[in-house]
């Protein structure tokens, strides 16, 4: 390849990087929304400050998952490295109890109507009204039993 090939081939690598880059600012600043918004709206800070808190300690937990891997290696939580112990809590149960309550959420909490409309696209899908009794029955009754026997099984192993 001559030398305009490489330019080419220097100049996809910087877009693509870039788009990257991009992409995880976005789903990054999606993922502390919810956590400004709480800090806003139940505990009354400014918009700002809830940001600037959440980074800071987004940031202080980053550095010590990266310094995992080098200089804070031998620091252990629970027999794991800091960065495998945030993985497995993150894992293994952060998201197994989000699943279990949303499910129990959606299926105990929640108007079955507001579910019919929330799966259906509003009445909108065809086809829906024969499987949303069944899809229903599955989030109320079997999903929670199924995540919590997942989750369970996850703290034996």
């Amino acid at each position: 390849m001559g030398s305009g090939g490489q330019v080419i081939s220097a100049a996809v690598s910087i877009l693509f990087f870039l788009t990257i880059l991009v992409a995880a600012l976005s789903s990054s600043i999606s993922m502390m929304e919810v956590g400004v918004a709480y800090l806003v709206e139940e505990k009354k800070l400014t918009r700002h400050k809830a940001t600037i808190l959440l980074f800071l300690i987004t940031l202080v937990v980053g550095v010590l998952c990266s310094l995992s891997f080098g200089v804070l290696s031998g620091v252990k939580l629970f027999g794991n490295t800091i960065f495998n112990f945030c993985d497995r809590l993150a894992s293994n149960f952060l998201m197994t109890i989000g699943a279990l309550l949303f499910s129990i959420f959606v299926g105990w909490r929640m108007d079955k109507s507001a579910v019919k409309d929330e799966l259906t696209n509003n009445g909108q899908l065809r086809g829906t009204g024969k499987i949303f009794p069944v899809v229903y029955f599955l989030i109320k009754y079997i999903a929670p039993v199924t995540i919590a026997a997942i989750f369970i099984i996850g703290l034996l192993g």
